[in-house]
């Protein structure tokens, strides 16, 4: 099985960068469920390789630099030409069942669909188990009408939300340059649907000042199968997509 580095990882240029992401998607491919350190680097690996295409954001990444793993925040980059460290802590965005629901698709291999009722999405911690109330066989009557259109886009706001502010009370906070959002939310959205994310989040930024107001993460942006999502950069609220991948 194809292994990498887990605490130190030298970038000296395009070329390593490329190598090092097919590295993590033959490890991908290989097993089921990620362990949480897995998963980090992917996120760092990916959302590395996706800056680098877009214009706003080429220059956070200077190469050579050194990816060392740590705790409080996720990670330090160290830059061997010049500049100050870049210190990076990764967040899952998704709620408690979305996680046991998805852990059991990656891991069950019975034809099955995904109840996409308003109870997926909330930010409550469940009762042991409930997950497997949203676990349902083709035909099988579903427990509530599913969430469609802009419910999605207000489910995945609310766990965004929650998932920067519960980070932003870290007592490192304040010293992190990039959040990372690892966003796993099951209602994957494409094209004009992604879109509408980030102009729903940017009005809520814009109606609620007041609760973004805040110093720590000067950068925040979302990784998910599809696209870089930019919210926030060098302290501004910018809430765009970025960069859409078909993969």
């Amino acid at each position: 099985m194809c292994k990498f580095n887990l605490q130190e990882m030298r970038i000296n240029d395009i070329n390593d960068l490329c190598r090092q992401y097919s590295d993590i998607k033959k490890l991908l491919s290989s097993q089921g469920d990620l362990t949480n350190e897995q998963r980090e680097w992917k996120n760092l690996i990916d959302i590395i390789r996706r800056s680098l295409l877009v214009e706003e954001t080429k220059g956070l990444f200077d190469f050579p630099f050194t990816i060392f793993k740590q705790e409080s925040p996720d990670f330090k980059i160290e830059f061997l030409n010049e500049g100050s460290p870049l210190l990076i802590e990764i967040v899952r965005a998704i709620t408690p069942i979305e996680a046991g629901v998805l852990h059991h698709f990656r891991e069950s291999a019975e034809d099955c669909i995904i109840d996409l009722g308003p109870g997926l999405f909330s930010l409550d911690e469940p009762a042991k188990g409930e997950w497997k109330r949203y676990i349902k066989k083709p035909g099988e009557k579903l427990n509530e009408p599913p969430v469609f259109g802009d419910g999605y886009v207000v489910a995945w706001l609310n766990v965004v939300i929650k998932a920067i502010d519960n980070k932003k009370k870290m007592e490192y906070a304040n010293r992190t340059d990039l959040l990372i959002i690892d966003d796993q939310s099951v209602p994957l959205a494409t094209g004009q649907n992604l879109v509408k994310r980030f102009i729903m989040m940017k009005q809520a930024i814009d109606l609620e000042p007041d609760l973004f107001n805040f110093a720590a993460f000067p950068n925040i942006f979302t990784n998910s199968r599809s696209s870089l999502g930019i919210i926030r950069l060098d302290g501004n609220w910018i809430c765009e997509t970025k960069l859409i991948d078909k993969r």
